[in-house]
């Protein structure tokens, strides 16, 4: 299978995807190093797993390629450790491929784009939007840990 007839599959089994080109166009992107028999795999793991009137996105293919141990692209299997800073978990960051963190929600590309500034001698223009959402996604991971 290509990633060609994977996209366009996506498309015609899951009615909810048909007009939502921005969706396809990114899980194609996600999919563009993997090889046909992964994708066959995803496939056969979407079909058991969702019914044609769902919705699939680029965080259930991700879901279908680690129930499976598939790796989607070479991107991914080029990742780097990286410490979370609102839950500390240590994850696998691979930049375009896995910006959030998987655990907590955190969009790590914040973390990664001050490390870019500080590199260079700028200082980080997000920083206030940065801390803020650390700050929230904090409150969050709270309120799920006490309510459990």
């Amino acid at each position: 299978m290509t990633k060609k007839e994977f996209v366009a599959f996506l498309g015609e089994y899951f009615s909810k995807m048909r007009d939502n080109q921005t969706v396809l166009t990114e899980i194609g992107r996600v999919v563009s190093h993997s090889g046909p028999k992964a994708l066959e795999t995803i496939k056969f793991y979407l079909e058991r797993n969702f019914s044609p009137g769902q919705y699939v996105g680029v965080k259930d293919i991700f879901a279908a390629a680690d129930a499976n141990n598939v790796s989607l692209s070479s991107y991914h299997d080029n990742g780097t450790d990286v410490s979370c800073e609102v839950c500390n978990r240590v994850w696998d960051y691979a930049q375009g491929v896995r910006d959030i963190c998987p655990y907590c929600g955190f969009p790590y590309e914040l973390t990664f784009l001050q490390i870019q500034y500080e590199k260079a001698g700028m200082s980080y223009p997000y920083m206030e939007h940065k801390k803020r959402l650390i700050v929230e996604h904090r409150k969050a991971l709270s309120r799920e840990s006490s309510s459990a």
